[in-house]
């Protein structure tokens, strides 16, 4: 609690609306735009291996936040955090566990997955400086503690670079689509793992299959068009569907399963993108 209240007193207030924008880069809206550009437009065939691990990620976050269930900073002291800094974790007036931050392991399996891939300098610049800000801003807005942010920095860590060891992990369509059932029932059971359940198997069926285009008139209509497709249904199912059923097991898994499904399968196919002329697709088929 001092290292919060220390970091809060020496930067003041009046970074408060920047650290919020910063930690959005940890939100589901930046990691769809994040997956789906990168399958899209920059390589398909990593990018299925990018998703797999980033559901693994998000399994193994909601899995120990309620194994462990420790409180946030606010929890303890509700002067160390605003309403809007409290709403970065969840629904207000309800307990969401810290440990460990998921923007914090999450930000980090994502972008060092890709820049493990990508073996470029600036992506690793890039993905090391959104990486500390993200993390850095769960500790301004009193939202984690240091250990919470540390511990998700070390698994994120962990499973980009598992992600990268993994290659392209060229599985056959039996075993895909028996992950993709074994998932439904695991989500099912446990609520709180569907999502990133749903978010792996559904990377793990995908046929990436295409080429990514190469002009720039080409990749800025699949960009807009695809996020158009998948945030009117991410959105869409937000709205129209009940309660209920997006806070049951199945309900989530199937939401999540089919938006990714939309993304590396129906969108390719909306923008005729052209059949890879590369061997060795990494496929579930």
């Amino acid at each position: 609690m001092d290292t919060i209240a220390g970091i809060q007193q020496v930067l003041g207030p009046n970074w408060q609306s920047f650290f919020l924008f910063i930690t959005q880069l940890g939100s589901d809206y930046a990691y769809i735009a994040v997956l789906t550009l990168y399958y899209w437009l920059v390589d398909p065939r990593m990018g299925r291996a990018l998703g797999v691990f980033f559901g693994l990620s998000v399994t193994v976050n909601e899995a120990l936040k309620p194994l462990l269930d420790l409180k946030r900073p606010y929890e303890v002291n509700p002067g160390i955090a605003s309403e809007a800094a409290r709403l970065t974790a969840g629904p207000l007036n309800e307990h969401h566990p810290g440990f460990p931050s998921g923007h914090a392991q999450v930000t980090a399996t994502l972008w060092l997955t890709m820049a493990w891939q990508q073996r470029r300098r600036w992506l690793w610049i890039v993905a090391t400086v959104l990486v500390l800000l993200v993390s850095f801003s769960r500790l301004y807005l009193g939202v984690h503690y240091p250990i919470d942010v540390l511990a998700g920095l070390g698994i994120g860590v962990l499973l980009a670079w598992l992600a990268w060891r993994s290659g392209l992990l060229t599985v056959t369509a039996a075993l895909a689509w028996g992950a993709v059932v074994v998932a439904l029932v695991v989500g099912s059971l446990l609520p709180e793992w569907a999502r990133g359940l749903a978010i792996g198997s559904a990377f793990l069926v995908s046929r990436p299959t295409f080429d990514p285009p190469r002009s720039w008139p080409a990749r800025i209509g699949v960009a807009a068009v695809g996020l158009i497709a998948v945030v009117a249904v991410f959105l869409g199912s937000s709205l129209l569907l009940p309660e209920e059923i997006k806070r049951s097991g199945w309900g989530s898994f199937l939401r999540y399963f089919v938006l990714v499904l939309l993304a590396t399968e129906g969108v390719p196919r909306l923008m005729r993108l052209p059949a890879s002329r590369r061997a060795g697709y990494a496929s579930a088929g």
